[in-house]
């Protein structure tokens, strides 16, 4: 038997079926799918899912009620490296229209869509990576000494450069530490004050993420100041970097020399969710070539100390 259900294509054999997924169409859909088979009686002894060639929409969530002790699951992807089967945590983003010409600086508003994450920190333009922009923290504030507050809130900083931060809240710290050649440690602003008849100025520090960071059993950051500060404003961009504008909801992108947009389509997509594939309590399950990218995280649930190879466009992959 044949049937056609929700953009999947369903076919029984005998206790076996078989769900050919294709690209586009949300995973949560196919794992109501799963879940409808696994409620049958008796539910099938096989469910073999083939994820076509191209990028399927996550996250993806099993849970025990998506599994059956006397079912075997099975996802396999496409075994072709130029087309791959990716589980992603992305989403794309209205098309840059030009912004400066002089800079060759373009523009993505999204202010209309709320779909789209509060924060980005992970840009992808035709499926290369873009990073936010950075820079060295001494070239940016000069030779200033930070002195952590005693409370472990806030910096204070021998410096007003702060002060300029039109947005703060979206500033952020990024630390090295012994395994900074793989792995940084990062902490959001919170906001910045004056330090009235004083060069100082204190940044606050959003928390407790900041207190976990200072605090935290391996290798804990102390005293020690931020080796670089992401997202301090448009005047930042560099080729292949871009700012993103929170107040406004606008994402400002300088492209590569080599790229010219005014003449090019190109797909841009922002990692939005932390989670691309999320197995809880489910048993036999089997992954055959599935690759996941776009991922991102958020550090309002604790620091983020995240290694580069896992969020730039190296997907993982079960095989």
């Amino acid at each position: 038997m044949k049937c056609l259900l929700s953009k999947l294509m369903i076919v029984q054999f005998s206790s076996s079926l078989v769900i050919e997924h294709p690209p586009h169409i949300l995973m949560s859909k196919l794992a109501e799918q799963i879940q409808e088979q696994m409620l049958q009686s008796p539910p099938p002894s096989s469910i073999d899912i083939h994820l076509l060639p191209g990028r399927h929409v996550g996250p993806l969530q099993l849970l025990p009620h998506h599994a059956h002790p006397d079912t075997t699951v099975t996802f396999t992807g496409s075994t072709s490296s130029s087309s791959p089967s990716t589980i992603s945590g992305g989403q794309p983003i209205p098309q840059f229209v030009l912004h400066d010409e002089a800079n060759k600086v373009y523009v993505s508003d999204f202010a209309s869509d709320d779909t789209l994450p509060r924060r980005v920190r992970h840009l992808f333009v035709n499926d290369e990576r873009v990073f936010r922009t950075k820079v060295p923290t001494m070239e940016h504030l000069g030779e200033t000494n930070f002195t952590l507050t005693a409370d472990i809130m806030a910096y204070e900083v021998m410096s007003k450069v702060p002060l300029s931060w039109k947005q703060p809240q979206s500033v952020e710290f990024v630390y090295s530490g012994v395994s900074s050649d793989w792995s940084e440690g990062r902490s959001e602003v919170l906001s910045v004050e004056d330090i009235p008849n004083s060069p100082n100025s204190r940044i606050n520090m959003q928390q407790p993420g900041f207190w976990n960071l200072v605090n935290k059993k391996f290798q804990p950051m102390k005293d020690s100041p931020p080796a670089s500060i992401e997202n301090v404003g448009l005047s930042q961009l560099t080729p292949n970097t871009f700012w993103h504008d929170e107040d406004n909801r606008k994402l400002y992108y300088k492209p590569p020399s080599e790229l010219d947009i005014s003449s090019t389509q190109v797909e841009a997509i922002v990692a939005a969710n932390d989670i691309i594939a999320e197995l809880k309590g489910v048993q036999n399950y089997e992954y055959k070539n599935v690759h996941f990218e776009h991922s991102t995280w958020f550090p309002d649930r604790g620091y983020a100390e995240v290694s580069e190879l896992s969020f730039s466009h190296w997907p993982c992959t079960f095989n």
